[in-house]
């Protein structure tokens, strides 16, 4: 009999598992195709897609700025990106979309396993882990919670976040494994993860034999190991030799220009407002849920925090006043992620745990518009979270109390003080965020109504928690349809279509180190499509310019390049001087992309010659030829 009911339940847990497993592979599809969504080649992989391409083909690409600095050395990932597409026999776009879609997955195991870690049921878990997956930008360092496209520094945080919640799960030594992996994709976001765990290990609080510390070690050391050889192949002077350099006036000022958010001191004070908040609300849902939290996780959560503050500290006095080359390399205040990702897990799983047991609590609802609030409208916290931050202190101190009038003087108090708060933020709008408007007005309702839905379902009172609960979870993937009718979708990529186009013209009829200028791009984004979609270079674009902290000589190179061809108007006579820069083709674009040819311009009156033209919604001729751009 006994044998029969565990094996019923057995087969129960079983199927609840797998069930959870198949929710979350469709919020995996669901925040891909559908919010926030996904993109590759508008952002950062436009850099790494040349520098790829450049790999796999050292013809290709060759007489590019980008390629001629790579800043991949101390990194394995265009390794594995390769060694993945070669394997699966994947080109280079989906050999990266794949790899997404493969760490989105990771990402959100991550979630849902920490959740577990901070005592929440498998159904709420899935749930924490869902909303998370929403995502949200890291104020100040310009970083995402779920990176829109594949990058290096997102795919390390995913192993990372994965491999903690593995070690807060006892499990040793696949974190700290997964965690090397983390290492050799990107080095510098993991190290709040290495410092955190090295403190761990040396308190001496987990009881190891002698040969698993050898081994716990000798992983990481291993992995540096790695790193350092692959590093010394790939010939990391040019990135190397400004490590322990100052920054000189000139890239200062040009560091500033393209990448101002390595400097603390060019926050906006909104953003360090919120930043502040943010750890606030951090420790807050550290009280509410200390109790369910494993040490272990109480203990990273400490020093990633700690760690965190210092970084931005030190950047702003080492980057900021003494000018150290280091910082604008490393970012070090990017170690606020950990403090933006907890403060996140835990204000979810404060607010659904605390919606199922009282669903007419009012600190539960501001738990979670909050933290909807934090990835859909960060204006909405400016009021949110000192709104939680009052209520949290009133039902704290009505805990510890025993006398009636005492408890009426505190809801009084702390009703009237968050209603002059309210007034106050509102009238004085400190940072200009415009709180007045109808537009926040019915963001603020949609996200009143989305919090409602949840403590109803989530009610034990009105429904029972096998039936609300799968209901939360079936609504949840609904919320991913909804948000990009309600909000804009944030990874949204132009239509493409003309400039790819243009890009397959290019590579069919121009020779493979043709370079290409777009003197009237300023800082749009089409050269770095054409760019890896042609297989040419492009002389100089803006987002090209992303590398400028990683190398001094990159900077005046590309600086030199961007004063001379995009911050002045090209005169008629200077088609010589851009045919002695080594630029072949110049791509005008006003109704229709113009393509005119350097090395065929005779004089200033010549005729003009029709050798191919790309026209918006149809493919003609590109014109080429000319005395005059």
């Amino acid at each position: 009999m006994n044998a029969a009911v565990e094996r019923l339940f057995s087969q129960h847990r079983l199927k609840k598992s797998g069930l959870i497993c198949l929710f979350l592979i469709l919020i995996t599809l669901l925040s891909y195709w559908s919010y926030p969504a996904a993109t590759l080649g508008e952002e950062d992989t436009q850099i790494y897609l040349a520098i790829l391409l450049h790999r796999q083909d050292p013809l290709q690409l060759q007489r590019d700025i980008i390629t001629q600095h790579p800043h991949t050395a101390f990194a394995l990932f265009d390794e594995m990106v390769l060694f993945f597409g070669k394997s699966f026999g994947l080109d280079l776009p989906t050999a990266m979309r794949t790899l997404q879609l493969m760490f989105r997955f990771f990402l959100l195991l991550g979630f849902f396993l920490i959740a577990r870690s901070l005592g929440c049921s498998q159904d709420v878990a899935a749930a924490v882990a869902a909303l998370m997956m929403l995502g949200g930008r890291i104020l100040g360092v310009q970083t995402l919670v779920v990176e829109y496209e594949p990058v290096p520094r997102g795919m390390a945080f995913t192993l990372v976040l994965l491999a903690l919640a593995l070690l807060s799960r006892r499990h040793l030594f696949s974190g700290t494994l997964l965690g090397c992996f983390a290492f050799c994709i990107h080095p510098t976001t993991t190290l709040p993860f290495w410092v955190g765990w090295a403190a761990i290990l040396l308190s001496g609080r987990i009881e190891l034999q002698n040969p698993q510390r050898l081994i716990l070690a000798a992983l990481p050391v291993s992995s540096t190991l790695l790193l350092s050889l692959s590093a010394l192949q790939a010939s990391p002077g040019e990135q190397s030799r400004y490590f322990l350099s100052f920054i000189d006036p000139e890239w200062e000022r040009w560091l500033r220009l393209r990448t101002p958010y390595v400097f603390i001191s060019q926050w906006g004070r909104d953003e360090f407002c919120l930043l502040l908040w943010a750890g606030v609300i951090l420790w807050l849902g550290w009280w509410r849920g200390k109790q369910a939290v494993s040490w272990i996780l109480k203990s990273f959560i400490q020093i990633t925090w700690l760690w965190a503050w210092l970084m931005v500290l030190g950047s702003w006095v080492l980057l900021d006043h003494y000018k150290l080359a280091l910082f604008p390399q490393v970012q070090p205040a990017r170690a606020l992620i950990f403090v933006v990702v907890f403060m996140l897990l835990l204000s979810w799983t404060v607010a659904l745990t605390g919606l199922a047991a009282c669903p007419t609590k009012l600190e539960n609802y501001l738990w979670f518009i909050s933290s909807l609030s934090f990835v859909l409208d960060r204006k909405l916290l400016l009021i949110l979270w000192p709104l939680l931050g009052l209520e949290f202190w009133k039902n704290s101190c009505l805990k510890r109390l025993r006398s009636h009038d005492q408890e009426k003087w505190i809801r009084r108090t702390s009703t009237l003080a968050q209603l002059a708060l309210t007034i106050c933020l509102l009238e004085t709008d400190p940072f200009h965020s415009h709180l007045l408007s109808w537009n926040l007005l019915k963001e603020m309702s949609f996200l009143v109504a989305v919090a409602l839905g949840a403590g109803i379902l989530l009610s034990a009172r009105w429904i029972r928690p096998s039936i609300g609960q799968p209901f939360l979870l079936g609504a949840i993937g609904l919320l991913f349809l909804i948000l990009p009718k309600v909000f804009a979708k944030p990874a949204i990529a132009p239509d493409r279509n003309e400039i790819q186009r243009l890009a397959t013209w290019a590579k069919r009829m121009t020779p493979p180190d043709a370079v290409f200028l777009f003197p009237d791009a300023n800082q749009d984004k089409s050269p770095g499509v054409f760019r890896y979609w042609a297989g040419r270079a492009v002389y100089v674009d803006w987002k090209g310019g992303g590398q400028i902290n990683f190398s001094r000589s990159f900077a005046a190179e590309w600086w030199l390049r961007w004063e001379a061809c995009m911050a002045r108007p090209i005169e008629d006579n200077a088609i010589q001087e851009l045919r002695k820069m080594g630029i072949d083709y110049v791509v005008h674009q006003t109704e229709s992309f113009n393509v005119y040819h350097t090395g065929r311009l005779q004089t200033e009156n010549s005729n003009r010659r029709q050798v191919g033209k790309e026209t918006r919604g149809k493919s003609e001729n590109v014109q080429t030829g000319g005395g005059q751009l």
